[in-house]
């Protein structure tokens, strides 16, 4: 499991987020950004906070999990600030 995983990403209040099946969409007043997820990475949003786990097998899908964490925090913040 990766260390950064552990933490959640906080979403900025003016920042609009849209979790589908296999993407997730960043809105904010500085664009929009569509990142697909990677197999086995699930997410969940608990108030401001952005969470990513990994279902299934742990030796394919737990290295992908900090790299998700990453590729969504870089699209959040890129969106908003």
């Amino acid at each position: 499991m990766s260390r950064l995983a552990k933490k959640p990403i906080h979403i900025d209040p003016s920042l609009t987020m849209h979790i589908g099946e296999d993407a997730v969409s960043f809105k904010g007043p500085l664009g929009e950004l569509t990142l697909r997820l990677l197999s086995g990475i699930s997410l969940r949003k608990e108030g401001e906070m952005l969470w990513v786990d990994y279902k299934g097998d742990e030796r394919r899908t737990a290295p992908n999990q900090g790299t998700m964490w990453s590729l969504l925090k870089n699209a959040a913040i890129g969106v908003s600030s």
